[in-house]
């Protein structure tokens, strides 16, 4: 219980923040790339 706490004032904080950031401008290129398929529009993947 005491873990999800050092977590919070753990200086790696960040980078896994910077992860999680990057992880998620990945999945919103997906879910555009897939919206645009969707609509007609030709993806470059």
């Amino acid at each position: 219980m005491g873990s999800c706490q050092n977590r919070a004032t753990n200086p790696h904080a960040s980078v896994i923040t910077l992860k999680q950031a990057s992880e998620a401008m990945m999945i919103r290129d997906r879910l555009i790339r897939s919206a645009a398929s969707a609509i007609g529009i030709p993806s470059v993947a």
